[in-house]
């Protein structure tokens, strides 16, 4: 698996003596990564799932505001970019 993404990872990374991390790729990546990182092994992905998961609902008022927000000034530069064309 190492060779398969060796394109990808820079020389000078090797030359610091560093060893670029690949995690298990069952679509937990990220958590997987981060559990890593934090502990050690990737059996603990899930602790951090659920706190993400946790997070996120407490959150839920202000993440759902700061997309509608992202998302109408996405349309409102498309708009704009749609009529500078025209």
């Amino acid at each position: 698996m190492i060779s398969r993404f060796s394109s990808y990872v820079p020389s000078s990374i090797h030359e610091l003596g560093l060893e670029p991390f690949y995690p298990s790729g069952d679509g937990n990546c990220f958590y997987n990564s981060l559990s890593v990182r934090m502990c050690g092994l990737e059996h603990d992905s899930e602790i951090y799932q659920l706190g993400g998961a946790l997070y996120g609902h407490g959150h839920y008022e202000y993440i759902v505001e700061a997309v509608r927000i992202d998302m109408y000034l996405t349309d409102i530069d498309m708009c704009y970019a749609s009529a500078r064309l025209c």
